[in-house]
C-alpha cells in the first residue's frame, strides 16, 4: 500500500514510475524482492539491470554511481538539496560531463539539472573532520567547495595574521573574505581592520564605507601596505572614513598622510580645513578639489593665495586656479587686470554673486580668446545671472548675440535684491517716464 502511494505521488509530479521506483529502492523504503513483485513490464524492462547491482540499493546517494544517475533521470530535478549534495562530486562531475554533450531536446528537464548538480559541487556540506581548528597551511590543499563549506569567519579574523603569512591563491583568499563579509555584515570592527595587512587590498571602496576607523595605527598600517603613490579609491575612502571618525587633522595625520595626493581634502569639514596647513595645497590637482562645496573653498582659497605667493604671474594664476571657486570680487577684478585667459570651464566654477557684480569690461578681460564661448552658457549659471546684471547696449557691442540684458533707457524695480532669469520669474522693467506717471498717480490716489 506504502509502495503504491509513494508511487502515485511521485507520478504526480511528472516522474517515470521506473525513476520513482529506483529511487524509493536507492533510500531503502522498498526491498528488491517487493519491487520485483510489484514493477510493470517496462519498469522491469528498465530497472532489471540496476537491481543486479546490489551495491546500487545497498547505499545511500553518498555510494551512487552515474548508472544511478542515468536511471534516475529527470527525477534528479525534484530531489531534496541534501540528497543533492551527498552525491559524489566525481560521479556528478563524470555524469555532467556526458549529459552535457546529449541533445536538450531529448530531455526537457535537462537545463535544470544540470543547474542544480553544478551548484551542489559547490554547496556542499562540511566532511566529517575537515572543519578546520585553526589557519594553517594544510588549509592552501582544501578544495574550493570545502573552504566555502568549512571555514568559519570568526576563525579567520582572530587569525588574520596567519591568512597573510600562507600564501593561498587568489579564490582562496576571496573565499575567505566572502566567510568575513558573512561574519560581519554590517562591517569589520576596527580590531579586525587594523589586522588585515595585505588582506586590505581585497577590499572595495563599499566594504570600507561601512567600517569606523578612529585609530590613527590603523590608518597608518593600511597605508602602509597600499600601494604608494598611487591614490586609488579604496585609499581615498579609508582616509576619508578616518576623517570622519577622529575627526583630527594634526601633526602626526599629516605625516601619516605624507607622499599621499590629497584627495581627501573635500571630506573635512570646513573647520577641519581651519588647520590645513599652506604647505599641503602645493600638491593639490585640479581633480581633487572637484567635490568641495563653495564653504570649503571659501577656506582653502585664502590659503592658496598665501602658498603661492611668490611664485611667478602666469605660474601663480595655473596655481590658483583649482581654487577660484572661493574667490572674491576683488581678486577678479586684479586677475582680470592681467589678461589671464580664463578657460570657460573655470568660469563656470566661480561663485554665482561675485560673478554678477563683474562689468562687461571685466568679463572680457578674464577670459580673452575664451569670450565667444559665453553664447553657449548664456542660458546657465553664473552666466545667465551675469547676463541679466548688464546692459543689453554693453552686450550687444560684443557681438556675440547675447540676449536677455537690461534694455536701454528702463529702470529695475528690484525689490528682492535679486533678479530671477529665464528659469523663473521675468525681471520688472519700466520706462522713466511710466514710472513717474505710476509715482503720480499714486499719490494722487493717496491724496483723494
Amino acid at each position: 500500500m506504502a509502495l503504491s502511494i509513494a508511487r502515485l505521488l511521485l507520478r504526480s509530479c511528472k516522474i517515470f514510475t521506473h525513476s520513482s521506483l529506483l529511487l524509493l529502492l536507492s533510500l531503502g523504503w522498498v526491498q528488491p524482492p517487493r519491487a520485483q513483485t510489484v514493477m510493470t513490464q517496462q519498469e522491469a524492462i528498465f530497472l532489471n539491470p540496476v537491481l543486479a547491482n546490489k551495491s546500487d540499493l545497498a547505499s545511500p546517494p553518498s555510494r551512487w554511481s552515474v548508472s544511478t544517475l542515468d536511471a534516475l533521470q529527470n527525477l534528479l530535478a525534484v530531489l531534496d538539496h541534501s540528497i543533492i549534495c551527498t552525491i559524489p562530486k566525481g560521479i556528478t562531475d563524470a555524469w555532467l560531463h556526458r549529459t552535457s554533450q546529449e541533445p536538450s531536446g531529448q530531455w526537457p528537464e535537462l537545463t535544470t539539472i544540470l543547474v542544480r548538480l553544478k551548484r551542489s559541487t559547490v554547496e556542499k556540506f562540511c566532511p566529517p573532520g575537515r572543519k578546520p581548528q585553526e589557519v594553517e597551511e594544510e588549509l592552501f590543499f582544501y578544495e574550493n567547495w570545502e573552504l566555502e563549506a568549512c571555514m568559519d569567519g570568526a576563525l579567520l579574523a582572530a587569525q588574520m595574521d596567519r591568512v597573510n603569512a600562507i600564501p593561498f591563491t587568489y579564490q582562496q583568499l576571496h573565499i575567505f573574505k566572502r566567510k568575513l563579509d558573512e561574519a560581519y555584515p554590517q562591517g569589520y570592527p576596527e580590531s579586525l581592520v587594523l589586522s588585515l595587512g595585505y588582506f586590505f587590498n581585497l577590499m572595495s571602496p563599499e566594504d570600507i564605507q561601512k567600517w569606523n576607523v578612529t585609530s590613527l595605527n590603523t590608518l597608518k598600517a593600511l597605508l602602509k601596505v597600499s600601494k604608494r603613490p598611487n591614490m586609488d579609491t579604496k585609499v581615498v575612502t579609508l582616509i576619508t572614513r578616518y576623517l570622519q571618525g577622529s575627526g583630527q587633522l594634526d601633526k602626526d595625520t599629516l605625516d601619516v598622510l605624507d607622499g599621499f595626493y590629497p584627495t581627501y581634502l573635500c571630506a573635512l569639514s570646513p573647520e577641519q580645513m581651519g588647520s590645513v596647513p599652506v604647505s599641503l595645497l602645493w600638491a593639490v590637482r585640479p581633480q581633487d578639489l572637484d567635490s568641495c562645496s563653495s564653504k570649503q573653498l571659501n577656506v582653502l582659497y585664502p590659503k592658496a593665495c598665501l602658498a603661492f605667493q611668490n611664485v611667478s604671474r602666469p605660474e601663480y594664476f595655473r596655481k590658483i586656479e583649482p581654487f577660484l571657486g572661493g574667490t572674491s570680487l576683488k581678486d577678479l577684478q586684479v586677475l582680470s587686470r592681467q589678461n589671464v585667459n580664463m578657460s570657460l570651464t573655470t568660469f563656470k566654477k566661480l561663485p554665482v554673486k561675485t560673478v554678477e557684480r563683474l562689468t562687461v569690461a571685466e568679463v572680457q578681460n578674464l577670459l580673452g580668446p575664451h569670450m565667444a564661448d559665453l553664447k553657449a552658457e548664456e542660458r546657465n549659471s553664473p552666466v545667465k545671472e551675469w547676463i541679466f546684471q548688464q546692459w543689453q547696449e554693453d552686450l550687444d557691442r560684443l557681438g556675440l548675440g547675447l540676449r536677455g540684458g537690461i534694455p536701454n533707457g528702463y529702470m529695475i524695480l528690484d525689490f528682492n535684491s535679486r533678479r530671477e532669469a529665464f528659469s523663473g520669474g521675468t525681471p520688472l522693467f519700466a520706462s522713466g517716464l511710466v514710472l513717474a506717471l505710476t509715482l503720480v498717480l499714486l499719490v494722487a490716489g493717496t491724496l483723494n
